[in-house]
């Protein structure tokens, strides 16, 4: 049986209530059963950290496998923490946070991330479970747990990345003039142009 063929006797039913978008981008082939059962819900909880720091007026990122795909929904946050979700939001652009997160990122979370994979990976797994098998998985539920933890540390900096970006693409619209989408990333371009952009940093 071909694959196009398996597709088409599939079922895709969205998951739940709300808009489903199928995340060819990040999740171009199914998930295995492993990654369905423990990415989803880290996912949510670390986006849902990044978006209450920053104020954001969605409450996550929820994932669901449909067929083994990759398919997510953006809720709203809940209306109760709209009020403080606003003051976040302000005071996240006035502190210019995603500048304190780089550093604690740099300084603290990445240095000791990489001491935790360095010690799992120290651990011979074939030197495990000889005598007993218990070892092994004990061992194997470790590696699971660190994983887990990783992902939602991943997605709890997803905020630091992408509002800079955003909030560069809105600059970028007013001083142009053109609509958002429309203008070219900024590679280069004439020392004229490189000047007009350093000024209008400067003074941002």
């Amino acid at each position: 049986m071909s694959t196009d063929v398996a597709l088409e006797q599939m079922s895709f039913d969205p998951p739940g209530p709300g808009s489903w978008t199928f995340d060819g981008a990040h999740v171009p082939r199914p998930w295995s059963r492993y990654q369905a059962e423990i990415h989803p819900p880290c996912v949510v909880e670390g986006m849902r950290e990044g978006a209450r720091r920053y104020g954001l007026l969605f409450d996550t990122l929820q994932y669901r496998p449909v067929n083994g795909f990759a398919y997510l929904v953006v809720p709203p946050a809940p209306g109760a923490e709209f009020p403080a979700r606003l003051q976040a939001a302000h005071e996240a652009f006035e502190r210019k946070l995603w500048r304190e997160e780089v550093a604690r990122w740099e300084q603290v979370v990445k240095p000791a991330s990489i001491r935790a994979h360095g010690a799992l990976q120290a651990i011979d797994p074939t030197s495990l479970g000889r005598d007993e098998l218990l070892e092994l998985l004990e061992h194997l539920d470790r590696c699971r747990e660190h994983q887990k933890r990783m992902i939602r540390q991943h997605h709890a900096f997803d905020c630091a990345a992408l509002l800079p970006v955003g909030g560069f693409m809105v600059h970028v619209a007013e001083w142009t003039g053109l609509p958002l989408g429309e203008f070219r990333p900024s590679r280069g371009g004439s020392p004229r142009s490189r000047r007009d952009r350093s000024r209008h940093w400067t003074g941002s």
